[in-house]
């Protein structure tokens, strides 16, 4: 995964709101995670699912820049982050119904 944000604002420069940029956080790394799905047709034109989506913790590895004013130091600064992207579930329901009459 490549993670990047790129604009950190300053609202008091020369741009006014939004006007510059004054840091650029990029990074790179990998997580594993897994997917579970299950659907099942209880009757006739009518579905319903669940899934679930697992958790994943993962390490971004990557640079800060921000101008050395800023800083007081060197313009780009290593480091990492630990990002934790919780579990997910879901459910959904598809049922067709055709009007009284209808014929297909």
């Amino acid at each position: 995964m490549k993670a990047s944000y790129d604009i950190f604002s300053n609202p008091f420069g020369p741009g006014g709101a939004g006007g510059t940029q004054i840091s650029a956080l990029n990074g790179a790394g990998w997580g594993f995670g897994w997917t579970a799905g299950l659907t099942f047709t209880p009757m006739e034109k009518t579905q319903i699912g669940v899934g679930y989506r697992s958790a994943i913790n993962q390490k971004i590895n990557g640079n800060l820049s921000v101008p050395a004013f800023i800083q007081g130091l060197a313009a780009a600064t290593p480091g990492s982050v630990n990002l934790v992207l919780k579990g997910t579930s879901n459910y959904a329901r598809s049922a067709h119904f055709l009007p009284s009459g209808a014929h297909r």
